[in-house]
């Protein structure tokens, strides 16, 4: 088949793709997501702690992401106390990542998603932190 034939191939399965109709319908890629997942989601969790070597895969897992994610989140931690004169720390820092990771694991479906502090986040809380400065605000009720 030619690169034609098969873009358009693509299109027609794009355009006939059940959610591709031509009515509104408010939040309707998650309603089908939720549909398609549904039925998965709790095997999902309990394969991870079930069969062979489970215990030990689970250990060297979590050793592994712990590590992984304590890092980056204590050297961010560092940056926003800096930038925000003491106002967000590292301890708010892990404790922040660590509800929004337990959260998203669970709300999302997905365990294994690792959620870090990255460098635009810490411009942003800069930024703000500026913001609120300059005209007088509390930074963190602001």
């Amino acid at each position: 088949r030619t690169s034609e034939e098969k873009r358009k191939s693509v299109q027609e399965a794009f355009i006939n793709h059940p959610t591709q109709e031509k009515t509104f319908f408010l939040f309707r890629g998650i309603r089908d997501d939720l549909r398609r997942k549904i039925p998965w989601y709790l095997s999902d969790f309990l394969e991870g702690l079930t069969g062979h070597k489970t215990h030990s895969k689970v250990f060297s897992a979590t050793f592994f992401l712990y590590f992984a994610c304590i890092l980056p989140a204590i050297a961010m931690g560092v940056v926003n106390e800096e930038n925000t004169q003491g106002a967000i720390g590292v301890p708010q820092n892990v404790l922040a990542q660590a509800i929004a990771g337990l959260a998203y694991g669970l709300l999302a479906g997905q365990p294994l998603v690792i959620l870090l502090t990255t460098a635009p986040v810490v411009i942003y809380t800069k930024i703000m932190f500026y913001i609120a400065s300059d005209f007088g605000f509390q930074f963190l009720p602001f």
